[in-house]
């Protein structure tokens, strides 16, 4: 039983470090990204973004994922507004599914993609204790390390799709706009899903 046991922590130790390494499996060119599979999709980005880059990471050693980030920065490279996209999958070592249910969430279409989609603000959005080891961690540590600011308070849409039945792969895209100091939160929050739209094209 022992043996059993370190047999499987080491086989979930080795797939986490591998999927950290891995290599990029998603394209971009200039600020159109294109997916081959989970799904296969092209998504092409508004142009006062620009594209800072991917990378693949493990998280909570039960799950892999390969993000991606475009950004509208302001000169001293404060964020304005960003798409956070999260190609993510369980790893075969367990048995986990994605379940939303608890989250209450709207339908938000872009092309031939029903997205789950639900809206928050965040006073600290990237920098308000994130767990070591999860996505979010490992978003700010790679924006910080491209030189840009993420400290302050967002309005973000985040959207969910299952893309197949297993419902152990996904596609997560946020959309985050920073906050002025006196907006409306309400407005913000209205205006979020609709400026996600805007920007971002399916196809």
């Amino acid at each position: 039983m022992r043996k059993a046991f370190v047999t499987v922590i080491v086989l979930i130790v080795a797939v986490a470090l591998a999927q950290e390494g891995a290599k990029l499996e998603r394209t971009v060119t200039g600020r159109v990204l294109k997916s081959n599979s989970d799904p296969a999709i092209t998504l092409k980005i508004g142009e006062t973004f620009q594209y800072v880059g991917g990378q693949t990471i493990d998280i909570f050693h039960v799950a892999g994922a390969e993000q991606h980030f475009f950004v509208d920065a302001g000169p001293d490279k404060a964020i304005r507004r960003f798409y956070w996209i999260q190609f993510e999958h369980y790893y075969p070592s367990n048995s986990h599914t994605y379940d939303y249910s608890g989250i209450k969430q709207k339908a938000l279409k872009f092309g031939p993609i029903d997205f789950l989609a639900d809206t928050k603000i965040d006073s600290e959005y990237f920098t308000g204790g994130n767990q070591p080891g999860s996505d979010s961690e490992a978003a700010q540590k790679f924006l910080e390390g491209k030189g840009y600011k993420v400290a302050g308070k967002f309005v973000r849409t985040r959207m969910f799709y299952l893309t197949d039945s297993s419902k152990r792969k996904e596609l997560m895209v946020i959309y985050g706009e920073a906050m002025e100091p006196n907006a409306s939160e309400e407005q913000a929050k209205s205006n979020a899903p609709r400026h996600a739209q805007e920007f971002l094209r399916v196809e």
